[in-house]
């Protein structure tokens, strides 16, 4: 049997604190939006005596010379409920839903360092649209975002924040995509069923199912692997 180790707690002293989507970057740095401060970033690698160093305070720990070292956390500006990140084909831009606030935002990225930069809006979404909630990258840099509580997947331009396209599905609690299968060219959506009443279940009796969308003309990336 395998046993699980703690690599860190972080805020220990902030109970209501919590991260929320994470991901790993191209660097294999583990990435995650922090509720209640923010976007924040923070970097796990196992050091000689196995053990992480992470900051637990989403601020940068001191540092010497003004380098960052292993484990530190980075604020990026507030924001309402960062959810779902992922990063641009060159890897110099990092995307995020802020679902609360129902836009999508963009910063600058430093592959080097993790460091976040230039804070900016991709989209704004009105409420009618549904709040943002999942988002993943394909081959042609272009962005899918799950729209919860409306039951759609918008496909947009990250430059333009131009709607390329709306994928209606057959239930209202859309929570995330991500592309899968042998060449990453079909689309999976996760739904949620919790907050439906059981009137609305009996609508929706695909609520909280995994759904799979082919032929869509594109193809995803594989995930990048965590390198602690």
């Amino acid at each position: 049997m395998r046993q699980v180790e703690w690599a860190a707690w972080l805020d220990r002293d902030k109970p209501h604190n919590r991260f929320n989507c994470r991901k790993v970057d191209p660097a294999g740095r583990f990435v995650a939006g922090g509720l209640l401060k923010g976007l924040a970033q923070a970097t796990c690698r196992a050091s000689r005596h196995g053990g992480c160093r992470l900051g637990g305070n989403l601020r940068s720990p001191p540092q010497a010379a003004g380098k960052r070292p292993p484990g530190a956390m980075q604020t990026a500006g507030p924001a309402g409920h960062p959810n779902r990140l992922d990063w641009s084909l060159d890897h110099h831009t990092l995307y995020h839903v802020d679902s609360l606030d129902y836009s999508v935002r963009a910063y600058d990225y430093d592959l080097q360092t993790g460091g976040l930069a230039n804070p900016r809006l991709v989209c704004q979404l009105e409420p009618e649209q549904g709040m943002p909630d999942g988002l993943c990258m394909d081959t042609t840099g272009t962005l899918w975002v799950t729209c919860i509580d409306r039951g759609r997947v918008i496909r947009m331009d990250p430059e333009t924040g131009t709607r390329l396209c709306t994928l209606e599905m057959p239930v209202s609690r859309v929570t995330s995509c991500f592309f899968g299968g042998a060449d990453y060219s079909d689309l999976y959506m996760t739904s949620a069923a919790d907050s439906l009443s059981p009137e609305h279940l009996l609508r929706e009796p695909q609520a909280g199912h995994v759904f799979k969308v082919l032929d869509l003309g594109v193809r995803g990336l594989a995930s990048c692997h965590f390198s602690g």
